[in-house]
């Protein structure tokens, strides 16, 4: 086999262990909805997700940098929360905006907490302890001006977060056109944690701590569908009521516990 065969198989192989990440942070290299417009430098989040699977990052700093690294010298990593779906040409920024904020916050609760938290955008969550001011407290770790740095775009996304802008609302009913009382960035309740005016670096070591077990339980479901082609528990977005139960609980806490190590 030549050396050039060689080389696409390697790469054909390293992509392939990437795919499932790449669909839980709904990767695409084009807007989606009726334009559709390319994103011609969305292969630079592809990239780095193969580069750092491949060079075996520490799986917990892999995932702080999808939430939090343009605040750690890493905003290649962070496009995960931007991968979304988008409408640029809508006409009403700011439902823009709430969409693509409510996207992120829905996408970080079910990838990193195994939860249907985005069911409480509106209301509190019917079947687990999610409230909907948990929903708005979560995403106002990420509810900050999207804007292009001098204009000028930043690694594979025109969309970036900066900080230090006022607190986020509550929607009433998830209405972007009924703001309600303001709230401050807070860890949802579920984790039994507090702090004082966490930022979103705080945010992304809390979620991917030892000590998170719905982080770890997550994770340790998906990892093994991977694997072995299938999940212990069947809905590995949903590990709350409404979720199915794993076929061996004992087996994926065991695995949950393990995976620190």
């Amino acid at each position: 086999m030549r050396d050039g065969e060689i080389k696409v198989i390697k790469e054909v192989l390293e992509a392939h262990w990437a795919q499932w990440w790449l669909y839980l942070a709904r990767y695409a290299e084009t807007d989606g909805f009726e334009y559709d417009a390319d994103r011609s430098h969305a292969w630079h989040y592809r990239d780095w997700v193969i580069k750092a699977l491949n060079d075996d990052l520490p799986f917990d700093v892999f995932v702080q940098h999808q939430i939090a690294g343009d605040l750690m010298g890493d905003e290649v990593a962070t496009s995960f929360l931007f991968t979304c779906p988008d409408m640029p040409d809508l006409n009403n920024q700011n439902e823009r905006r709430h969409i693509l904020l409510n996207d992120i916050t829905t996408t970080v609760g079910s990838v990193c907490l195994g939860l249907t938290v985005g069911c409480a955008q509106c209301h509190d969550h019917p079947y687990d302890p999610v409230s909907q001011a948990d929903f708005y407290r979560l995403r106002a770790f990420f509810d900050n001006t999207i804007i292009t740095k001098n204009g000028k775009q930043i690694g594979p996304s025109v969309r970036v977060f900066t900080e230090g802008v006022p607190a986020s609302t509550v929607f009433v009913r998830g209405d972007f056109k009924r703001p309600g009382p303001q709230i401050e960035p807070a860890f949802p309740r579920i984790l039994g944690l507090s702090e004082a005016k966490p930022d979103r670096i705080a945010l992304a070591k809390h979620l991917t701590s030892k000590d998170n077990a719905l982080f770890l339980r997550a994770m340790a479901n998906r990892i093994w569908q991977q694997h072995f082609g299938k999940p212990l528990a069947a809905i590995p977005g949903d590990l709350g009521q409404q979720g199915e139960a794993p076929t061996n609980p004992e087996l994926l806490d065991w695995l949950a516990a393990e995976l620190p190590r």
